[in-house]
């Protein structure tokens, strides 16, 4: 489990959807910290709401975007952009019922989908 590093190669072409990414891939490092640091789950869930209000606010203007350009997988892109909010909202919403242990692998997942979303499934937007 490793911090997440901005590299050009994530770069979709389109400054304020990049910026968006990148303040994304901030808070996924501020959470790392925390696990790894052992801080107090209230902390991370504290965090992690961040996480909940900035993915819905970048996803709002990733479809737009999306629709804007008639994106043709839009169904498939907002799916999945539901999936990932559904589990970190699941998270914030029953933080009391999670471990440390159950915290990092919420985390690879986090730090998996990031990664992978953005390099694929994002680049497809603008291409």
């Amino acid at each position: 489990m490793n911090k997440l590093q901005w590299h050009d190669d994530y770069s979709v072409g389109d400054e304020v959807i990049d910026g968006h990414h990148k303040t994304l891939f901030r808070i996924y490092n501020i959470l790392h910290d925390i696990v790894i640091n052992g801080s107090k789950i209230g902390t991370f869930v504290g965090v992690v709401g961040d996480l909940v209000c900035y993915s819905e606010y970048h996803f709002r203007a990733e479809e737009q975007l999306m629709k804007d350009n008639n994106y043709c997988n839009i169904e498939l892109h907002i799916a999945e952009h539901r999936c990932f909010t559904g589990k970190v909202t699941y998270l914030n919403d029953n933080f009391a019922d999670f471990n440390t242990g159950m915290c990092r692998d919420l985390l690879v997942y986090l730090g998996s989908w990031l990664k992978q979303h953005v390099a694929e499934e994002d680049k497809k937007i603008v291409a």
